[in-house]
């Protein structure tokens, strides 16, 4: 995506070759640390030899996707090796890069107008909006590049289950005694059985069993199946309060973790394609119960007591809970 001051110097360059763009047909995950490291950013750099690399000197400015800011390099390589690691391992953080046009660019600046040429890209719209609402510049937008994009386009479905829309990009879990789906899947290559009796840090099972099942308020189970560390949540990570989080049930605060962790698996970036554009994603989620705030519907009734504990508020604490931070 290009920016211009006068947008007559870019539409003469345009005017004077022909642009045409193509989508390569290679789709991974990316912006995700979790998947990719510096040995992988390492390798891809390999592949580029050294006398390429070293014969180009950066000559235009690049902001970085991750920090919003100028990438200040030296020589070719170092600047390649830096978009290569933000491509795979950081997140896009729009709102540093549209803070950093909006108040170190064109503040700073006498443009008056700008205009704004896409290429391959669908983030037009936001920045734009953005630019019109935080400065006096008048924004206009020239999609003549973006309509030189060739897309392959998508056979019409047939209704066969490989090609259907649905697909599983992330998953993510708390099993008893397998804090991960890797854990988990160890758990059932190895056949184990993990029921136990019931943890003291859950309560004294002593008193409240009784084998005949006669004695009033008592259970016949003494054995069940239980994760490790319920109550282990990073309360700041997701800007939650701690009185907040308090009240929150243990299964919601799960359930946030876990959503996190698989989104952070399939390297989701919102805005950045059609379809995870934030006003477009919607959230499912099955909830049989919520014993939690039954249990604790006589004792400890504070302000979140009830976005904490009912179970309706569990698909809306995911949408509305900050991920990309």
């Amino acid at each position: 995506m290009t920016i211009s001051g006068p947008p007559s110097v870019l539409k003469d360059f345009l005017a004077a070759f022909s642009f045409k763009a193509y989508r390569l047909p290679n789709e991974s995950p990316y912006h995700a640390s979790l998947l990719f490291g510096s040995h992988e950013v390492d390798e891809i750099i390999s592949h580029f030899p050294d006398q390429l690399l070293g014969s180009y000197k950066p000559r235009i400015p690049i902001l970085s996707a991750a920090s919003g800011k100028y990438i200040a390099v030296d020589d070719y390589k170092t600047l390649l090796h830096r978009v290569v690691s933000d491509t795979l391992c950081e997140q896009v953080r729009w709102d540093h890069i549209l803070s950093f046009f909006a108040e170190e660019i064109f503040q700073q600046t006498d443009f008056k107008e700008c205009t704004i040429c896409p290429i391959s890209s669908n983030a037009i719209h936001l920045l734009s909006s953005a630019l019109t609402r935080s400065t006096r510049l008048n924004v206009t937008i020239d999609t003549l590049m973006n309509s030189g994009v060739s897309a392959s386009q998508p056979a019409r479905p047939t209704g066969k289950f490989e090609q259907s829309k649905i697909a599983i990009i992330g998953y993510s879990g708390r099993f008893p005694e397998a804090a991960s789906t890797e854990k988990f899947w160890d758990l059932l290559h190895e056949g184990r059985d993990v029921h136990r009796t019931i943890p003291e840090d859950r309560f004294n099972w002593k008193t409240h069993f009784d084998p005949t099942g006669k004695t009033k308020n008592t259970s016949r189970v003494q054995y069940g199946c239980f994760i490790n560390e319920p109550g282990l949540f990073d309360a700041r990570f997701f800007n939650m309060s701690p009185r907040e989080s308090e009240n929150t049930d243990p299964a919601q605060r799960l359930v946030i973790t876990a959503t996190y962790e698989a989104l952070e698996m399939a390297g989701m970036v919102p805005n950045r394609t059609p379809s995870t554009q934030q006003d477009r994603v919607g959230v499912f989620f099955g909830v049989t119960s919520d014993d939690w705030r039954e249990v604790n519907s006589g004792q400890n009734i504070d302000t979140y007591f009830i976005p904490g504990g009912n179970r309706a508020f569990v698909p809306g604490r995911i949408r509305f809970v900050r991920y990309w931070r």
